[in-house]
């Protein structure tokens, strides 16, 4: 039962485990989960508070779970493992307000993390050299950050 709840867990709801593409998936979850929050409450405060608390919910979860999913699946950062596409994701869209320029910072901060993600620029990509869930999660949460910093640079300098 422990090892049914932990896959779940890594794999954000068993989407880890698609064959192709599931760090997109993983992103995609991501994406749903914050979009149901922006919409269903109803708080003037909720840009500060839905990215944070998403990533402080989700990244120590990926830090708890991180050694134990490298040792039963006998790899590094397996591939199954997309919980941290989500921690990361979170940190992307903290502070930002999406409510009127929906249609464009949606798209936008989804491609551009998904785009760094794969391409982990510096310091993303050594991070990865770190043990356990540190080494899963670290370069999601930097590249979550530099995505923000390319998001909230669109919206208060070109929207």
């Amino acid at each position: 039962m422990k090892e049914f709840i932990y896959k779940g867990l890594i794999s954000a709801g068993y989407v880890g485990y698609f064959p192709l593409i599931s760090g997109t998936i993983g992103s995609l979850v991501a994406l749903l989960i914050y979009l149901a929050a922006f919409y269903l409450i109803d708080n003037p405060l909720k840009i500060y508070f839905i990215g944070a608390i998403g990533a402080i919910i989700f990244t120590p979860i990926c830090l708890w779970l991180g050694k134990w999913a490298e040792d039963y699946y006998k790899e590094k950062d397996p591939s199954y493992f997309v919980l941290d596409e989500v921690a990361g994701f979170f940190v992307a869209v903290f502070m930002i307000d999406i409510s009127k320029h929906v249609l464009i910072l949606v798209p936008f901060i989804f491609v551009v993390y998904r785009i760094l993600d794969v391409v982990k620029p510096y310091p993303a990509n050594t991070s990865q050299r770190l043990h356990g869930g540190l080494g899963i999660v670290m370069d999601d949460l930097i590249v979550g950050v530099y995505t923000n910093i390319l998001a909230q640079i669109l919206l208060y300098w070109i929207l």
